[in-house]
């Protein structure tokens, strides 16, 4: 047990660094404390959280070798821009 223990503990440490959506702190996120008390409010926070998540994330790109689909890669099929509606 001892032994799987040690093995699974070096095989997780040997993982890469976690990409920056993965730590970023949002402010604009909607928080079950906030004021918010109407649908128009709550669109203008999300709106301010998806110009966030663009100035601290897509601005900050995505870490090298990263390719082919991921969520925060522009151009990429699972990028939400890339469809009429996100």
């Amino acid at each position: 047990m001892a032994t799987l223990l040690t093995v699974v503990i070096l095989f997780l440490n040997q993982r890469g660094e976690l990409s920056v959506w993965h730590e970023v702190k949002l402010e604009n996120q909607f928080r079950a404390v906030d004021e918010v008390f109407s649908f128009a409010e709550y669109l203008d926070l999300e709106a301010a959280l998806f110009e966030e998540v663009e100035q601290k994330v897509y601005a900050v790109g995505t870490k090298e070798g990263s390719e082919g689909i991921a969520r925060y890669l522009p151009g990429s099929p699972a990028n939400p821009s890339s469809y009429g509606t996100d």
